[in-house]
């Protein structure tokens, strides 16, 4: 689960052992959608390799800001999940909800081969084990920090923007 932290962006090289064609989650669709890694702009996404330690080469010309992705809830479920970049300087994540009820987020650690969790209500960060094929805590974390490159599945229950919006104009 990677994300590349530009919206505006040049592929420079994409390692031959990485497929090119990516899925991300469609939140307001629930479902998962493919897209080249070239259109992957403004979305975390899934991205396939064959082989460990390959690379994507990309040359970024303008940033995003967070309040830019909009996150979609289904009112029919609990909470949705949205898969989600993370910004070029990474993202704490309480600090920028602003007015999205996020009940938890998800992300797929590749160093670890693992899932990781947490849990809004009670600021639990969690590992999943295999043997066990439970969650086990790790620390308590309120506002827990996501550093670029990573991309997180967040469960949100509002539609809604994260961080906040400042107007070019000032406005």
């Amino acid at each position: 689960m990677v994300s590349i932290p530009f919206k505006e962006y040049e592929i420079v090289s994409v390692d031959p052992d990485i497929v090119r064609t990516v899925f991300y989650y469609n939140a307001s669709g629930n479902k998962y959608e493919t897209v080249d890694i070239k259109d992957a702009k403004l979305k975390g996404f899934w991205a396939y390799s064959f082989s460990n330690d390959k690379k994507i080469f990309v040359n970024g010309k303008v940033r995003f800001a967070s309040w830019e992705i909009p996150l979609y809830a289904n009112l029919s479920r609990k909470d949705t999940p949205n898969l989600i970049p993370i910004l070029k300087e990474g993202i704490y994540l309480n600090s920028e909800r602003e007015d999205c009820e996020i009940t938890r987020f998800y992300y797929y650690n590749t160093t670890e081969n693992t899932w990781y969790k947490w849990n809004a209500t009670s600021g639990e960060y969690l590992r999943y084990n295999p043997q066990s094929k439970s969650y086990e805590p790790v620390k308590i974390d309120n506002d827990p920090f996501i550093e670029e490159g990573k991309s997180i599945f967040l469960f949100i229950k509002n539609n809604c923007r994260l961080g906040i919006f400042i107007s070019p104009t000032g406005d």
